[in-house]
């Protein structure tokens, strides 16, 4: 005899609620028949996109940028009340001047005027770097030797680090590095080159890290190749610093007492300019610099 149809559960059609609409219920979404689908995955030893790796080198800013950099650095000495805060430098140029005639004494007035300025022209890019416009304070006195003296100490260190190789070519090559005081001799100017090539990065290191050995090659080296191209901004104004500053001795150092005061002017407004560029530069690039 023919039996009855077993009594089943009816088919159930395939759910086809947006697994959005279970989330927004406190549901659990149907799992899906089909496999799967698996993101691709990029292997750990190939590349990165290109958007996320780094960028390993500065480049060179246009030329409309790099006119608003000098504008800037040019106006930068005399913006808000620049004009008070170079009178100081006005008067270590006076005391300079006049004590450059004073026997012995002189040179200890020269000395400690140089290391004065030597820690405000490190002031000057750190303010750049920090963000700031407007010149800073000049340094105080009251630690004599950490505040005046150590600057100067460790400027001189930089750029004796700086000169090894046109010391080396003096010394192994028979390279003269001196030259009439009328004109300005290869020696003069491969000098200058070697300051201006090593000496911002290696003020940058100092300042950055406060130790001397962050001045050192093995660190100021490949921060200065790993910011090529932009770096020539820095290493251009220091040797323009140098050269204007050579330049307006052979033309007014012959002048008594006035000479040296505007010989004392221009190195103190350049210095400030030159300060200010290597603060801007290092600001702009200083996550290529890698420090």
């Amino acid at each position: 005899m023919n039996l009855p149809p077993p009594d089943l559960p009816p088919e159930s059609e395939p759910d086809k609620t947006p697994a959005s609409s279970h989330a927004r219920r406190g549901e659990n979404p149907p799992l899906s028949d089909s496999p799967p689908v698996r993101e691709p995955v990029s292997s750990g030893s190939g590349p990165a996109p290109a958007a996320s790796r780094p960028r390993s080198r500065a480049p060179l800013p246009d030329a409309e940028t790099i006119i608003g950099m000098i504008k800037d650095a040019i106006t930068y000495p005399l913006r808000g009340g620049g004009w008070a805060a170079i009178i100081p430098g006005v008067v270590l140029a006076c005391l300079c001047t006049l004590g450059g005639w004073v026997p012995f004494a002189g040179w200890a007035v020269v000395i400690g005027a140089s290391c004065y300025m030597t820690a405000f022209y490190f002031r000057v890019i750190e303010s750049t770097v920090s963000g700031k416009d407007v010149l800073p304070d000049w340094p105080e006195f009251s630690n004599f030797l950490d505040d005046i003296i150590l600057p100067g100490f460790q400027m001189l260190v930089i750029y004796l680090v700086a000169l090894a190789p046109a010391l080396a070519l003096a010394f192994l090559g028979g390279l003269h590095l001196d030259s009439d005081d009328s004109v300005l001799g290869l020696g003069e100017i491969l000098i200058m080159m070697s300051i201006a090539a090593y000496s911002p990065m290696g003020v940058l290191g100092l300042l950055h890290f406060g130790t001397l050995g962050a001045a050192m090659p093995h660190r100021v080296i490949p921060a200065i190749v790993r910011c090529m191209p932009a770096y020539l901004i820095a290493a251009g104004a220091v040797f323009f610093e140098l050269f204007a500053n050579h330049t307006v001795s052979l033309m007014v150092g012959w002048i008594p007492i006035l000479g040296s005061l505007i010989e004392w002017a221009v190195l103190i407004y350049l210095m400030i300019v030159s300060g200010r560029l290597i603060g801007v530069m290092y600001r702009q690039n200083q996550a290529v610099v890698g420090w």
